[in-house]
């Protein structure tokens, strides 16, 4: 139970983080977002059969202009399915699209175990993991190159 009150109380932190105050450094971005991987591997896995509710929607439009906001320097950069070596597996991400879709995928999770359950919380935070933690791992990769290059200005 402690670990599940983690994840809840990880994932209210990393929202604070990334929505309130002034915007993190690039470097306590990083340190949150392997914050919230760190608080996955400690959730335990569950279910909740009686959940029937269905989670408020968020107006990514709206999300995505206030990141772009808080975060003016995040853009596009290349990308590469690690798994698939042809030349037009390249492609491009966007660190804002991966920050939006990170931030609404721990809403809806913060949202479940407020309203449904703590193991409706579980459950989601785990299963929405093959979604969020691929943004996660792209936009930390991204952040990590930001920083050698700073590191080197």
């Amino acid at each position: 139970m402690a670990q599940s009150i983690s994840s809840a109380a990880s994932i209210r932190q990393f929202l604070t983080t990334i929505l309130k105050g002034d915007p993190p450094t690039n470097s306590d971005l990083v340190c949150a977002l392997d914050e919230l991987v760190s608080a996955y591997h400690n959730t335990p896995d569950s279910f909740d059969e009686l959940n029937d509710k269905e989670a408020p929607a968020t107006d990514y439009d709206r999300l995505s202009a206030l990141l772009s906001k808080r975060f003016p320097d995040f853009g596009f950069y290349a990308v590469a399915d690690p798994l698939d070596m042809r030349l037009e597996a390249l492609g491009v991400g966007d660190a804002i699209d991966d920050l939006a879709d990170i931030v609404l995928d721990m809403q809806e999770t913060l949202w479940r175990y407020e309203n449904v359950s703590e193991a409706d919380g579980n459950w989601y935070f785990r299963f929405s993991y093959y979604h969020w933690g691929v943004h996660i791992r792209s936009l930390s990769l991204y952040l990590c190159h930001l920083l050698h290059r700073q590191a080197q200005d």
